[in-house]
C-alpha cells in the first residue's frame, strides 16, 4: 500500500517500484515459501556431476564467516599486506585475496570414496562469492598428497542467474585453443548439506604448467585493489610494481627495466605506431592476443580491466608473454553487451587492449581474427550448443536446489521457473551478440571521388618526363579495411603512351616525393581513352580517442575509449608530360570489405576532409593471406556456367592445355591467387 502510494504521488518511478517488487518482496519474501513448498530433494541418483564434499569443523566454520565479516568489501586492504602475506605463505600462487581472508583452517574433502585432509577458505573479492547461502571456496591439498596433480583448486558459486557465464566463457577459450584453466561443474555438498552446483576452476599456478604441457616459464597475476588507489600511476598496466610474480621458474633480468613485466608496461607508453609494434611484438605474442580478443568479443567480456584479471605466462621458448584467460564473464550482463556503445568490435578493456587496437592495421588483423571464428570454430550453431549441452549437464541439479543464490545489486533466490526463464533469456543474449558483431563488422561508409583540394600545377621535379595528371579523395569510415579491386580511369582524349602511377600522398603536400607511397602502375603502350589499376592494398577506417563518458562503472575506469572516424587518403595520379590538358573521370570497381568480403558500396564524397582524419600505411593483405584449400581445373575442357567466386583462402590452379568455356553472364571473381 505505501508502495502504490508513493508511485501515485510520484516519488518512485515505476522502474524502481518494480525493482524493488522483484528484488525484495518476491525474491526475498514469497521465492522462499515458494521453493520449500516445491523444490525436490538433492538428486544425487539423477545427477550427471562429479559430488565434491567438504567436512568443517563448525567452530572453523564460524572463524571463516567471522572473516566474512571483517572483509564485507576487501578493497581497502592494504595491498602490501597481501604481499607480505604471499611472501610467508607456502600456497604455490595463492594470491588473490587479502591477508586476513588467507586465514586457512582445516577440513576434509571428499570425492569418489577418498579422503583429502586439506585446509579450505572462502575465496572472492565481492559479495557474488560469499554474500548468500552458497560461497565460493579454496581449496588447499597436502604438498604430498595433491588432488589430480593440483595443490589448489577453486569452488566457484557461478555469477550470473544462469549459473551458465563461466562455463560458457571457458569452453569457448577452448575450442579456439587459448590458455585458460580446467573448468566443469561439480554437485557441492558442504557439511551433508547440498550446497547447489558450483564451478571447478584450476588455480594458475606451477601445476597448471605441468598439467597442460607446458614450458617451464614464470606467470604473472595483475591483481590491484582498489583501482582508485594505485599510486604512482593511474592503472595497473602503468605499475610495474603492481604486479605479483605468482610463481618465477626462469630467471629474469636483473638490470632496471628489463624484466618481463617492466618491458611490457614500457612498450604501451610508445606513441609511435611503427616503433610500437616493433616493441611490443618483441615481448608480447600478438598472434595470440587476435585469439584472446576474438573470444573476449565473442563474449561480451570486459572483466579484464584497468585493476584485475591479468595472468599472463611467460613462455622462454618464444621469449613473449601469452595471455591466460580468467574470469569470463560477459554474456551475463544483458544491460551492458546490448548496448552496442559499451562493447563494439573494438572494444578498450584496459591500457594494453588500447594501445593495440589504436594501430589500424593490427586491429584490422584482430577483426579477421574474429571473423574467421565467427564462421568457423564459433560460430551460432556453435555456441548454441555449448550452451545446450552446459544447461543440460546442471539442469536437474539446479532444480534440486534451493538456494539458487545469484547478485544483482543485492542478493536473489530463483525459483526453478524463474531460473529456465533467465537460461532461454541469456541463450537469446547470446544470438544478439553474434548477430550485432557480423552486422558491425559488414558497417560500411566508404566515399570516392576528385580530390576538392588538388592543384595541377604541381610537377613532380624528380623526374621532369612525369607530371601529376589528377588528383582523388578517398575516405574509409567503415569498421574494418576496404579493398578496391580496380580504379578505371577514362580521359576524353588519348592517353599518351607511357607509364602511369597511382600514390598516397602521405604527407598530404600535393606533390610526389620520398615520403609517399606508390599504390599501383601500368603502362600504356599505344594510345588508349580507358586507364585501369590494380591496387594490392586495402585502406584501413580511423579511430579517436575520446574520453570515457558512460553510466557504467567499469566504462568510467577507463582511460579512453576509441571511436570509429573515417580515415582519408589523398591519391595522385602521375604520368608523361604532354601539352595538351586531361579530362580524366573514376570509378572504382569491385570494392570489398577486406575481413567479410561482402560488396561495400561506393558513395559520392559529400563531407569535406577536415571531417576526417589522415589514413594510415595501407594494409597489404596477401601477407596475413592463409591458403587452405586448392581448386584445380584442366586439362582439358571447363564450363563455367554460373557465378563463381573463389575466396582469400582458396589458390585456383589451372593446368597447362586447360580451355575455360564461360557461359553467356557468367563470371569468375578470385580473391585468392591464380
Amino acid at each position: 500500500m505505501i508502495l502504490v502510494l508513493a508511485m501515485g504521488v510520484g516519488i518512485i518511478s515505476p522502474s524502481t517500484a518494480e525493482r524493488f517488487y522483484r528484488m525484495v518482496i518476491r525474491d526475498r519474501l514469497l521465492a522462499p515459501i515458494w521453493i520449500a513448498l516445491t523444490t525436490n530433494r538433492e538428486n544425487v541418483e539423477t545427477t550427471k556431476l562429479p559430488i565434491y564434499e567438504l567436512d568443517i569443523t563448525p567452530r572453523y566454520q564460524r572463524e571463516l564467516d567471522a572473516d566474512l565479516l571483517q572483509n564485507k568489501f576487501w578493497f581497502g586492504e592494504p595491498q602490501q599486506n597481501i604481499r607480505q602475506n604471499i611472501a610467508a605463505d607456502d600456497s604455490e600462487g595463492d594470491d588473490d585475496a587479502p591477508a586476513s581472508y588467507q586465514h586457512y583452517k582445516p577440513a576434509i574433502f571428499r570425492y569418489n570414496g577418498i579422503r583429502y585432509p586439506v585446509e579450505v577458505r572462502y575465496r572472492g573479492d565481492n559479495t557474488d562469492h560469499r554474500e548468500g547461502h552458497q560461497k565460493s571456496w579454496r581449496v588447499k591439498f597436502k604438498k604430498n598428497d595433491r588432488f589430480e596433480n593440483q595443490r589448489l583448486i577453486n569452488l566457484v558459486n557461478p555469477k550470473t542467474p544462469t549459473a551458465l557465464t563461466l562455463a560458457c566463457g571457458y569452453e569457448m577459450a577452448r575450442e579456439l585453443g587459448l590458455l585458460s584453466p580446467d573448468s566443469y561443474f561439480v554437485h557441492k555438498v558442504v557439511n551433508r548439506e547440498y550446497e547447489g552446483v558450483s564451478l571447478f576452476i584450476e588455480q594458475i599456478d606451477a601445476y597448471y604448467l605441468i598439467n597442460h604441457g607446458l614450458t617451464e616459464g614464470n606467470i604473472y597475476y595483475g591483481e590491484w585493489h582498489p583501482p582508485d588507489q594505485c599510486p604512482p600511476g593511474k592503472s595497473l598496466l602503468e605499475n610495474p610494481q603492481a604486479w605479483t610474480p605468482a610463481r618465477i621458474m626462469v630467471p629474469e633480468d636483473p638490470r632496471p627495466g628489463c624484466g618481463a613485466i617492466e618491458r611490457f608496461i614500457h612498450a604501451l607508453t610508445i606513441e609511435d605506431n611503427d616503433t610500437f609494434t616493433e616493441e611490443f611484438s618483441k615481448i608480447f605474442d600478438l598472434n595470440d592476443w587476435y585469439n584472446v580478443y576474438a573470444h573476449a568479443a565473442i563474449c561480451g567480456f570486459f572483466h579484464c580491466d584497468t585493476f584485475h584479471n591479468h595472468k599472463y605466462y611467460f613462455d622462454p621458448t618464444s621469449g613473449k608473454l601469452r595471455t591466460i584467460v580468467w574470469s569470463l564473464n560477459g554474456l551475463g550482463y544483458p544491460q551492458e553487451i546490448r548496448d552496442q556503445e559499451f562493447f563494439p568490435p573494438t572494444n578498450v578493456t584496459n591500457l594494453c587492449t588500447g594501445r593495440i587496437m589504436a594501430v589500424p592495421e593490427l586491429t584490422e588483423r584482430k577483426n579477421q581474427r574474429l571473423w574467421e571464428h565467427l564462421q568457423g570454430k564459433l560460430t551460432l550453431e556453435k555456441q548454441l550448443a555449448i550452451y545446450d549441452q552446459l544447461y543440460a549437464l546442471i539442469r536437474d541439479d539446479m532444480r534440486a536446489d534451493a538456494f539458487k543464490d545469484a547478485q544483482e545489486g543485492m542478493r536473489r533466490i530463483y525459483t526453478n521457473e524463474a531460473w529456465e526463464a533467465e537460461v532461454r533469456m541469456q541463450r537469446q543474449w547470446i544470438k544478439d551478440r553474434h548477430a550485432y558483431l557480423c552486422q558491425a563488422l559488414n558497417r560500411d561508409d566508404f566515399r570516392f571521388g576528385p580530390d576538392p583540394q588538388f592543384k595541377n600545377t604541381h610537377i613532380n621535379h624528380n623526374d621532369d618526363d612525369k607530371q601529376i595528371l589528377v588528383g582523388f579523395l578517398l575516405t574509409n569510415g567503415g569498421e574494418c579495411g576496404v579493398r578496391v579491386d580496380t580504379i578505371g580511369l577514362i580521359n576524353t582524349s588519348e592517353w599518351a603512351k607511357g607509364k602511369y602511377a597511382l600514390y598516397w600522398d602521405v604527407d598530404e603536400d600535393n606533390k610526389v616525393n620520398s615520403n609517399d607511397f606508390c599504390l599501383t602502375n601500368a603502362i600504356i603502350t599505344q594510345g588508349e581513352q580507358e586507364l585501369t589499376l590494380t591496387i594490392p592494398r586495402a585502406f584501413l577506417p580511423g579511430r579517436k580517442k575520446v574520453q570515457p563518458n558512460h553510466w557504467s562503472y567499469w566504462k568510467k575506469l577507463l582511460p579512453y575509449e576509441l571511436i570509429s572516424c573515417p580515415a582519408r587518403y589523398r591519391l595522385l595520379l602521375t604520368g608523361p608530360r604532354q601539352d595538351k590538358a586531361y579530362n580524366i573521370t573514376a570509378a572504382c570497381h569491385l570494392v570489398v570489405n577486406n575481413v567479410t568480403d561482402a560488396i561495400v558500396k561506393v558513395q559520392p564524397l559529400s563531407d569535406s576532409p577536415e571531417n576526417t582524419i589522415r589514413g594510415t600505411r595501407p594494409f597489404a593483405y596477401d601477407d596475413d593471406r592463409k591458403i587452405s584449400n586448392t581448386i584445380t581445373w584442366g586439362p582439358g575442357e571447363t564450363n563455367i556456367d554460373a557465378d563463381i567466386i573463389i575466396p582469400r583462402s582458396t589458390r585456383l590452379v589451372i593446368k597447362p592445355g586447360t580451355t575455360v568455356s564461360l557461359a553467356s553472364g557468367a563470371s569468375i571473381l578470385c580473391y585468392g591467387p591464380v
